[in-house]
């Protein structure tokens, strides 16, 4: 039978905790008129009443609810500040058990909590086996059909009214049994009618709204729109693609840094500089590509000495991509430098370097020629870009990797794939342990991580054997800046395994099990370049517009 949700718990879905609950059909009342007046006596000043129980000595009846039922440590830690403050639903049988018909949740998590619950007392079920059944079911269907929970806005407005009210972040939390991140996220998604909207139109996640708040914030809308659509329609790419956003925000921020510092120089001396993506940058080119006039001997350079005074004089400000074996201080994998140009050079009578003697420029390039060099870029765009994916993946996979180390059940199939790795001897794992699993230390936080093996059960080190040869293998995968492209087979093992002990793997990590043949998507990306139509996929405001039919009530 489905089932619908309890809203009278707290919807944290990050701490739930799965058990199964003993129930029992309803019990019987009192057969005949003598025995409810007996029942009557004892109990019946109690009926519309409530009472305040012993969550241990409740009987709860079947539920139209599944066995398998969620209790959240959310929950209980706000009923151990609050208590309880909605009534359960419940009777008196014949030898004074109290028995719970709706409100099974709350009796669950009081357990937990140490806590009396509260349960509106009403006549215990009359009539035969079948009767009782049915009204159990319809009073049990209208107790969660009739619920509607609170919106995203209504709740960041209650959260920002309590915080307006003097509450701090801090006890906000303790009193509703949150976490103080919870609280933090709630308000930030709040101070985003973006964000806002977008979790009452697409039940979005808090985490997620509180990523797409953050970037609306930092003005950044086109993207906070793209994580919507993301969400929405590709969730396994949403963490992502956040970090794939942070990543670029902060290469723009360092690049910018480093723009200033070499350009500081030029600002002085009075030079104009010219940014690497400014259209007038476009028309300058550099002097090493320059030589001084048609009529100068092909190939000799245009120095700037000799360029001090030509009008056109100006500094192109650009990017140099590091080789594999050069320092990447800044980790963005180039660095910015100036050279020197001149702006439209054919006006002030230079001609390029290698075009024909008394030429200022060389012949229009062939069909073929010009196809290979859009070729060539269209190729090192696919290249970047994915790129930029695979390195917005990371975080989430590591993440799940110290996930992994604690957990306290031991995956199906996981002895047999340790087995056969100590068979294999795989290279990962023997550079591993001979460098100390350095990544396995830094994301344990452990320095002596023999130590740390010696103080866990037979259960969790046998997972966090596991979690040592995971993380050799994700320390021998970030070696490789494009293993999306042309995997190993152990590359493609190693993301494989985490698939099937559970981690969600995006669409770039995907492309490791299945790779993309280069000459297609290269081909794709030229094709989309000169289409002049912007699909519904490309547009964030056109597909939050269309999302809407592939939504769900989530009521």
């Amino acid at each position: 039978m489905s089932t619908t949700t309890d809203h009278s718990v707290e919807p944290d879905h990050t701490d739930a905790v799965e058990e199964t609950v003993p129930l029992q059909r309803s019990i019987l009342g009192p057969a005949d008129e003598e025995e409810l007046a007996a029942w009557e006596s004892q109990w019946g000043n109690e009926v519309d009443t409530v009472v305040h129980a012993d969550p241990n000595e409740i009987v709860l009846e079947d539920n139209v609810r599944s066995l398998q039922v969620k209790t959240r440590a959310a929950t209980v830690r706000n009923y151990q500040q609050s208590g309880v403050t909605t009534a359960a639903n419940g009777y008196r049988s014949m030898d004074g058990t109290i028995v719970v018909r709706s409100g099974q949740r709350r009796v669950l998590h009081a357990r937990k909590a140490g806590t009396t619950v509260p349960v509106w007392m009403h006549l215990p079920p009359q009539g035969d086996d079948q009767t009782r059944e049915i009204d159990r079911v319809l009073e049990q269907l209208d107790e969660n059909d009739h619920r509607e929970p609170l919106t995203h806005q209504e709740n960041t407005q209650a959260y920002q009214y309590l915080i307006d009210l003097g509450v701090s972040p801090t006890r906000l939390a303790r009193r509703r049994g949150q976490q103080r991140k919870v609280v933090q996220e709630t308000l930030a998604v709040g101070a985003s009618e973006l964000a806002t909207k977008a979790g009452d139109r697409y039940g979005l996640t808090l985490p997620q709204l509180a990523e797409i708040a953050w970037f609306d914030e930092q003005g950044m809308t086109e993207q906070a729109k793209e994580l919507i659509v993301t969400a929405n329609q590709r969730p396994r790419n949403f963490e992502m693609l956040a970090q794939k956003f942070r990543n670029d925000l902060r290469e723009a921020e360092i690049r910018q840094e480093l723009v200033d510092a070499v350009t500081a120089e030029f600002d002085a001396a009075d030079i104009t500089v010219l940014a690497e993506d400014s259209d007038e940058a476009e028309a300058a080119l550099p002097l090493i590509d320059l030589r001084p006039g048609a009529d100068s001997p092909r190939g000799t350079e245009l120095m700037a000495d000799d360029h001090a005074s030509c009008p056109g004089r100006c500094v192109r400000v650009g990017r140099r991509y590091l080789r594999d074996d050069e320092e990447d201080p800044h980790g963005i994998g180039y660095v910015m430098v100036a050279r020197h140009a001149c702006h439209n050079f054919r006006a002030h009578g230079h001609a390029l370097r290698w075009a024909p003697d008394n030429r200022a420029d060389a012949p229009a390039e062939n069909d073929d020629r010009d196809a290979e060099v859009q070729w060539n870029r269209a190729q090192w765009r696919w290249v970047r870009d994915n790129n930029k994916l695979w390195d917005g993946a990371k975080p989430k996979r590591l993440d799940w990797l110290k996930s992994f180390a604690v957990r306290r059940q031991v995956p199906t199939g996981l002895q047999n794939w340790m087995a056969i790795q100590k068979v294999n001897g795989d290279k990962p794992l023997v550079r591993a342990m001979e460098r100390g699993h350095t990544l396995a230390r830094a994301l344990l936080g452990e320095e002596d991580l023999a130590a740390y093996a010696g103080r866990l059960s037979a259960k969790q080190a046998t997972v966090f054997d596991a979690f040592l040869t995971l993380a050799a293998h994700e320390e021998a995968l970030q070696r490789d800046r494009s293993p999306w492209r042309a995997p190993t087979h152990l590359q493609q093992q190693y993301l494989q395994t985490i698939q099937d002990f559970g981690h969600t793997l995006s669409d770039i990590e995907l492309k490791v099990l299945t790779p993309e043949d280069e000459a297609e998507a290269v081909t794709r990306l030229l094709e989309e370049q000169n289409s002049s139509e912007v699909g519904v996929e490309d547009d964030p405001d056109e597909a939050l517009t269309s999302a809407d039919d592939q939504t769900t009530d989530h009521d």
